[in-house]
């Protein structure tokens, strides 16, 4: 994935007012921005066949609307990496889950492709564990959504999860899927750990552990004490995901 502040310097493109107000004459959500109803919204919108994801938002402290967006090809609009580097960014404003974020882009996105006459389908339309044929006279875009599970998995799939008891403490990673909530804590075996609050929570998966003092697991519950819901439970999106695992890498 491209340097974050790299990726800015590069794609990153800021609207003027006007131009948001010519935009919110053919969409209803940025209207709403402008008028007040609304405080942000996401969206894609194609010109000279190129496509652009825009996100326009309120600045409360500024007092006024403001935007920016991103300028892709057809080919770099159905890259995930692309679209993921430009949710990364927009959470950082908006304070939303970056999964959540790309994927209501690749939703925008699947309209205005379809719309420009290209049938798409994403992993969602697939049942699990099936083939599929599709036989279509027209060109097929498969749309990159995330499966919030499966991408967080395979994110810390380097950091091996062993089996049994071990002498060491670790710090954990637990989250509960249904809810969004991650949990920091720290346990001699994870794993036992996580087989005990799946008994009350099936939805709750471990992600990662590592052996380390746990004083790491204080810094961790000071560092995100702003997003803690309760006990060691907190509110983590992939930007802090990405922190935890850098950061750890000291202990690797």
């Amino acid at each position: 994935m491209p340097n974050q502040q790299q990726y800015i310097d590069d794609y990153l493109r800021f609207m003027s007012y006007e131009d948001i107000k010519r935009l919110a004459k053919e969409d209803i959500c940025i209207n709403n921005v402008i008028r007040g109803i609304c405080d942000k919204s996401y969206g894609v919108f194609v010109s000279s066949n190129k496509y652009y994801l825009s996100y326009i938002f309120y600045n409360l402290a500024k007092d006024e609307v403001e935007g920016f967006y991103v300028e892709l090809g057809y080919k770099e609009v159905l890259s995930a990496e692309k679209i993921l580097a430009f949710a990364k960014v927009v959470s950082q404003l908006g304070n939303d889950n970056v999964i959540d974020i790309h994927n209501v882009f690749c939703l925008h996105l699947r309209s205005a492709l379809e719309k420009e006459g290209v049938m798409t389908i994403s992993s969602e339309d697939i049942p699990y564990n099936k083939s599929v044929t599709i036989i279509a006279k027209t060109s097929i875009a498969f749309i990159p959504m995330i499966q919030k599970k499966s991408f967080y998995k395979s994110f810390f799939s380097n950091i091996s999860i062993e089996s049994g008891d071990t002498k060491e403490n670790k710090v954990y990673l637990m989250y509960d899927f249904k809810t969004d909530q991650c949990k920091i804590g720290y346990s001699k075996n994870p794993l036992r750990r996580e087989r005990t609050l799946q008994s009350e929570k099936p939805t709750i998966e471990l992600l990662a552990y590592w052996t380390v003092p746990k004083s790491i697991e204080k810094e961790l519950h000071i560092k995100f004490a702003s997003k803690r819901t309760r006990g060691e439970w907190f509110y983590l999106d992939f930007n802090d995901f990405e922190y935890i695992k850098q950061y750890m890498q000291q202990y690797m």
